[in-house]
């Protein structure tokens, strides 16, 4: 083929590696096991043939330093190195069939296809062994991977809802109204004492009930001048509380009383009798209702479309 290759296996995984060459000088190989040193860190033992390469005091030196341990093969003994010598067959062959591309793209190609093929020896690939995992190949793109899809559409549903949710800080401490499911009235006042989970918290009613209840559950509560401790119980201030408009002209002392026949309303200026019991405080007074008066329409008279006739 033209062009010189460094080629290095490692014994336990069977893990090949091969770089082309532009010269096999002693300072060009010691360029290229640094450069593999650096990714799988330094072996015990580096086994090679009688090379002038490896048999220099440049490369002798490099690997004193390094703490490897450098066994050679004996001469004219090929099958002393045998791993090796079935690595280099192993490219060969390999670069033989890849067609297409330049030399470096065959060479990428079949190093690739051959880690991730499982060896007659160990029985697993090379990758596998070396690095504790499956690479991602071309035939994993046809084969789904149900782990990727679930977390995907996991994915998509939070965005979703993300989108529409309000994020909601809550703490112990906080007066809140929370959702109740077994009576009449839908929201309670309480407090919460801890969080119990992610989005749960645990809530002390006034009454002193404690529940449980997710955050979707819980209303932060606004109550003007007034606070509650950490008992349940409601501690000074007053409440802030709307009149309806139904009964906003009783309290200023006027009652609107409907007049016979030409349905127009009359002013009584006397005061509205007051009753002797009055209201609890939040509670709106009792209005006896009046007669409605006459309903007003509009006189505007309609015309009637013009259409057209053939």
């Amino acid at each position: 083929m033209g062009h010189m290759f460094l080629v290095m296996v490692d014994a336990h995984s069977k893990w090949l590696e091969a770089h082309i060459m532009s010269n096999i000088t002693a300072t060009t190989t010691i360029k290229k096991l640094r450069q593999v040193f650096s990714t799988h860190g330094l072996p015990d033992s580096l086994v090679s043939d009688n090379a002038t390469t490896f048999t220099c005091d440049l490369f002798q030196e490099f690997m004193r330093r390094n703490g490897i341990r450098h066994v050679r093969s004996a001469p004219f003994h090929p099958a002393s190195n045998g791993l090796a010598e079935r690595a280099v067959q192993t490219l060969k062959e390999g670069l033989k069939r890849m067609t297409g591309g330049t030399i470096t793209t065959k060479l990428s190609r079949f190093l690739f296809q051959y880690r991730i093929t499982p060896q007659t020896t160990t029985g697993q690939a090379p990758a596998v062994m070396l690095m504790g995992r499956w690479p991602k190949a071309h035939l994993d793109l046809l084969r789904p991977n149900i782990r990727a899809r679930v977390e995907r559409k996991q994915e998509k549903q939070k965005e979703r809802h993300d989108h529409h949710a309000r994020e909601r800080q809550l703490k112990p401490n906080d007066t809140v109204y929370i959702r109740n499911f077994t009576s009449s009235q839908r929201w309670l006042p309480g407090i919460i004492l801890s969080q119990s989970g992610p989005v749960s918290f645990v809530v002390k009613l006034t009454d002193g009930r404690v529940m449980r209840r997710h955050q979707d559950h819980l209303r932060l509560r606004y109550d003007k001048d007034k606070t509650m401790s950490s008992d349940g119980t409601a501690v000074g201030g007053s409440i802030q509380v709307e009149i309806p408009q139904e009964t906003a002209s009783e309290e200023q002392g006027h009652s609107v009383v409907p007049a016979e026949g030409n349905g127009h309303s009359l002013t009584n200026t006397q005061p509205a009798p007051v009753p002797s019991d009055p209201a609890p405080l939040g509670h709106a007074l009792p209005v006896s209702r009046s007669t409605p008066g006459v309903l007003r329409r509009s006189q505007r008279s309609h015309k009637p479309p013009e259409r057209l006739t053939l």
